[in-house]
């Protein structure tokens, strides 16, 4: 290409777009499991005692009893304090991003973790 083609060539101008992402709309749990918290839990219990317990903070909470969503971002806030049996309970039930609700209630992968679990509003069917 010669220069004088170059020098007719038009460049578009820059433009900045800033992207939000949407929030999810529906109720939220935060929490956070610290190792101490965890061990402190199944001190002295058989398992069975340790399902009953974390299965009853579940309820005193609130959790729906549906799929929820783990999201990262800690700009939301969720419900208010969720106590250490109930955030044991939930991280018992996490499947990757997913909340499981029919998961069992076993802490043996559980790891110290920090949450923020949604359950999405269902939409209205057309």
């Amino acid at each position: 290409m010669s220069a004088a083609s170059l020098r007719n060539m038009s460049v578009p101008p820059k433009s900045l777009i800033q992207v939000e992402r949407p929030g999810l709309g529906g109720r939220a749990f935060s929490g956070a499991v610290t190792r101490s918290g965890r061990n402190s839990v199944l001190e002295g219990r058989t398992p069975e005692e340790v399902g009953n317990l974390l299965q009853e903070a579940l309820e005193s909470i609130g959790i729906p009893d549906r799929v929820g969503i783990f999201v990262a971002d800690d700009s939301r806030c969720g419900s208010g304090p969720v106590p250490m049996l109930a955030c044991l309970a939930v991280l018992a039930r996490r499947s990757g991003l997913l909340y499981l609700p029919w998961r069992p209630l076993c802490l043996v992968g559980v790891e110290p973790a920090k949450f923020l679990l949604v359950f999405p509003e269902e939409g209205e069917e057309p």
